[in-house]
């Protein structure tokens, strides 16, 4: 999975004050080299299929618990957006 956008593109001018500027601008590298790493390694080990169902099937269980735990929240609310 690669690194959020954000974490990329971090200008080196923000730490020039400190001596220690370096690693701040090569740590999101390093950090997107290992996700792709690990991301090529996970395909390889367990192929594209099984992780497409898995992911599916993981969205479906957020899902349904997002569900239930928003019905707890709101117990007996029955407006929709159009009757606002």
């Amino acid at each position: 999975m690669p690194a959020p956008r954000h974490l990329l593109r971090h200008p080196a001018t923000i730490h020039t004050t400190r001596p220690t500027c370096t690693p701040h601008i090569h740590h999101p590298g390093s950090i997107n080299v290992l996700a792709t790493v690990v991301a090529i390694v996970l395909v390889d080990r367990l192929g594209r299929r099984f992780l497409f169902l898995e992911g599916g099937l993981q969205c479906s269980v957020a899902l349904g618990v997002l569900a239930l735990l928003i019905g707890i929240a709101f117990p007996g609310d029955t407006t929709t957006a159009s009757s606002m």
